[in-house]
């Protein structure tokens, strides 16, 4: 098997070898407690509309893990993942959900598409028109090795491979050798409906950026030649813009892991000394998975919030985190506690992790990820937060803001969006069953 990025290799928290199986957490956990005044939360149930019970879980011919999620306009779901053919080999998938969960079978035929020249698939983003860009890699032999090509490919709104993007479809590059680890759309502010680029957190050794033209080519314009390598050692695992300044922020970790990063490009694809005074801000004991860009307001002027969110491991043994950044690289002591919101585990559980963010039209924030618990095992987790960085007491079901829920021995959330139609937070990521067996997962939750 050949080396994967550092984030995919950590599918699973523990080995998914295990003899034995710990016993899986009863559906219905009764606790004693004082009977008090109370608001029941209405948010973070699963929507039994959706799927079966409010989740769908597709066959490993088709979906093993899902990476990340995006939902259209209309209410239908976009999966990024892989499957596994029969020959055993791993091949990059995407798929698109009816509002009910079952396959549209009016993108590709079948509701999921191969995109064979990739194994994996790790990012999905939607443009204004309704096409669909995909992050992953293009597995390279060289020698008795492989290595990762970056790889960005665009389908139509149908699931064909859209011919005027890159090389009919594709956009891959023979160097650097590792894979696309996320991908933001970048659009005209004055014409929202007007994508005027599109850039790439490239995962490596350094913090590294690609940019490329509506069409698929490489952006001469930014970076050198297209491509921004920075000098921070370490891995950039997300990527988002800014729309009213167009600045880029990459967020990951510097050196080997445990130190968070976030990184600060202009529209050039240079890092902005303007941020932190060196373009970049490190933070011990954490890693960052996740970089989403928060509208604010001060003193009535529109300003912009930086939100990264990951895990730390200030206190044992270990907590997500969601730090928030201005524009200038300090903390914005405003949200959460004195800059960030942590939360340890829930319900019994052990240390928390949030892989993914998003921010709703009102500013309020949507986490995804996972927590241990059992000696090592992992279930998932969803939450919710105010724009302020408090969490949301109308929703959970395990604590305030936070619902959990166990699939199979070891499951996680990798992606969350919001279905525009209704609000509900749709989440992506993988199970694994009683047999071993890995399975993608997508479920979807009440908002309120």
């Amino acid at each position: 098997m050949r080396l994967l990025s550092w984030l995919r290799s950590l599918t699973l928290r523990v080995d998914s070898t295990h003899a034995h199986r710990v016993p899986l957490r009863p559906t219905f956990r009764p606790r004693l407690e004082v009977l008090e005044d109370r608001i029941t939360p209405t948010g973070g149930l699963l929507d039994p509309t959706f799927g079966s019970g409010g989740i769908v879980n597709l066959p490993s011919n088709t979906d093993i893990s899902a990476r990340d999620v995006a939902v259209q306009p209309d209410g239908k779901v976009v999966i990024a993942g892989e499957a596994l053919t029969s020959k055993g080999n791993y091949v990059a998938t995407v798929q698109r959900l009816n509002p009910n969960g079952t396959l549209d079978t009016t993108f590709n035929g079948t509701g999921s598409v191969t995109i064979s020249r990739a194994d994996y698939s790790l990012a999905v983003a939607l443009q204004p028109d309704g096409k669909i860009l995909v992050g992953g890699d293009a597995p390279l032999k060289q020698g008795k090795t492989y290595v990762d090509e970056p790889l960005i490919a665009r389908l139509n709104p149908n699931g064909t491979l859209d011919t005027t993007f890159g090389s009919n479809g594709l956009w891959v590059s023979a160097s650097p050798n590792y894979p696309v680890e996320d991908l933001a759309v970048l659009t005209d502010p004055a014409h929202p409906g007007t994508v005027t680029g599109i850039v790439a957190a490239v995962g490596g050794t350094h913090f590294e950026a690609v940019k490329l033209t509506p069409t698929g080519q490489l952006d001469k314009s930014f970076g050198s030649g297209g491509f921004a390598l920075t000098n921070i050692s370490g891995q950039a695992l997300s990527v988002a813009a800014d729309p009213l300044s167009g600045e880029i922020y990459l967020a990951g970790f510097a050196g080997y892991h445990d130190i968070g990063a976030l990184a600060a490009l202009t529209p050039k694809g240079v890092l902005d000394t303007n941020f932190s005074g060196t373009g970049y801000v490190q933070t011990a004991s954490t890693d960052y998975y996740d970089v989403v860009v928060q509208p604010a307001s001060v003193n009535g002027q529109s300003v912009s919030r930086i939100l990264v969110g990951g895990e730390t491991w200030v206190q044992s043994p270990g907590s997500g985190i969601v730090a928030a950044y201005t524009p200038t690289g300090t903390l914005d002591t405003t949200f959460g506690n004195g800059g960030s919101f942590t939360q340890a585990g829930l319900a019994g559980g052990t240390g928390a992790w949030f892989n993914s963010l998003v921010v709703e039209a009102d500013g309020s924030i949507v986490l995804g990820g996972g927590q241990t618990y059992g000696g090592g095992y992992t279930e998932m987790l969803v939450g919710h937060l105010t724009a302020s960085g408090g969490a949301d007491t109308s929703f959970g079901q395990d604590g305030p803001g936070f619902t959990v829920l166990q699939e199979g021995n070891n499951s996680s959330v990798r992606g969350v969006a919001i279905d525009p139609t209704n609000g509900d937070i749709v989440a992506a990521g993988e199970d694994m069953d009683n047999n071993g067996l890995r399975h993608g997962a997508t479920l979807r939750f009440t908002s309120s």
